[in-house]
């Protein structure tokens, strides 16, 4: 499970990245650190080796036996 999300561009990140279709935008993604019951993910953009972009994203590991799988009940009804 997936809780916190950061997503954070350089200023000439638009105007790099859309210059051309031709010039693609490259992602690396890892992990920052030992996985325990959290980790943090690091995702790095760059475009022509220009850094432009990094992401961060904190997930949390839930055991199978923790798992609720049922459905809830139905809260809106199909009347108008």
């Amino acid at each position: 499970m997936s809780s916190e999300g950061a997503f954070e561009l350089s200023p000439d990140t638009q105007g790099r990245a859309s210059m051309e279709a031709e010039i693609p935008v490259s992602a690396a993604a890892s992990t920052l650190g030992p996985k325990g019951a959290s980790s943090l993910g690091l995702c790095t953009l760059t475009c022509e080796r220009a850094l432009i972009g990094t992401a961060t994203v904190r997930s949390y590991f839930v055991g199978t036996d923790d798992l609720v799988l049922d459905e809830p009940d139905e809260t809106v009804s199909g009347d108008t």
